[in-house]
This record gives structure tokens, sequence and C-alpha cells, in this order.
């Protein structure tokens, strides 16, 4: 628009200096009223131009405003983000370590409590009755009386051998 009204402008100037000639379309206060017009409009529409761009710019930095506001909360946000993951990563290894030395201590406990079981049962079989068999015969005897019969066997085996002995030196020196 503004292009046509320049020609317009231009078409109307160019008759003009073809004045001398005389045959003019237009009389010289019509032809300047009408100059004056064409002024006007030219001027009103680069005045509407202008305000446009002016509005056009305005919207744009407006625009250009609050993106960079979200930008910023963007950034704020995925800053809060990544603080709240490192957060999260060192619970995680802390959690971790303690998961390892928990796992440690049952460990130990369970060895320590097998032993001490080991133990008693060991202590606790020495108390029970036990199964002996004597001269065919299957019964249930305490470990203190099994003991003392053990304990008198040997006494007895101990004796007949050492009457066995003197038997025996009696019998060779008596010869």
């Amino acid at each position: 628009m503004l292009r046509q009204t320049s020609i317009a402008l231009t078409l109307m100037l160019a008759l003009l200096a073809a004045g001398p000639a005389r045959a003019a379309l237009f009389e010289d206060d019509e032809a300047r009223k009408a100059i004056l017009d064409l002024r006007a409009r030219v001027q009103a529409s680069d005045e509407q131009h202008k305000t446009r761009l002016t509005e056009q710019s305005n919207a744009a930095a407006a625009a250009n405003a609050q993106l960079t506001e979200q930008i910023a909360a963007l950034r704020r946000s995925l800053l809060d983000l990544n603080a709240q993951l490192e957060n999260l990563r060192a619970e995680m290894a802390r959690m971790r370590g303690q998961d390892e030395q928990l796992t440690r201590d049952v460990a130990e406990l369970q060895r320590k409590q097998k032993d001490l079981a080991q133990g008693v049962d060991e202590r606790v079989r020495k108390l029970e009755p036990r199964k002996v068999t004597l001269d065919g015969v299957e019964f249930m005897a305490d470990a203190e009386e099994t003991r003392q019969y053990t304990e008198a066997m040997t006494t007895l085996r101990s004796r007949f051998v050492i009457r066995s002995q003197l038997f025996a030196l009696r019998t060779t020196s008596a010869r």
C-alpha cells in the first residue's frame, strides 16, 4: 500500500513538472490539494505502520519477557531437581553402606550362634542318656553311669592284667 501511494505521488509530481506545457489536467489549486491529500495519506499510512510496528515490538518484548521468566523458572526447577537427585544418590550410597554393614553383622551373629549351638549340643549330649549294649541287652544309661562303668572295667582289666602277669612270673620262676 505504501508503494502504491509512493507511485501515485511520483506520478503526480511528474505531471506537475510538466506544467510548462499548460495542458494541465488539474488546476494549480486542485493539484496542491491532491498533493497535500496524498501527503496526508502517506503520513497516516506511515503512522499506522509505525504504530503497528510499535505494537508488534511491544508484544514481542512482552512475549520475550514472559519466555525469559519461564526459562528462569525452569532453570530453578531443574537445579532443585538436580539437588534432590544428588541428595537421593547420597542417601542411597549411605543406605547401601548400612545394608552391607548389617549383612556382615548378621553373618557374624549367625556364625556365633551356630558355634554356641554346637557347644551347647556337645555339652547336652554328654548329659543325655545313651543307648548302651551290655551282654546283648540294650538299655539307656546316663553319661555318669557310662563313665563309672568304663572306669570300673578299666580297673578290673588292669587288675586282671596285673594278676596274669604275676601268674606268668610265678610260673616262669617255678620252672
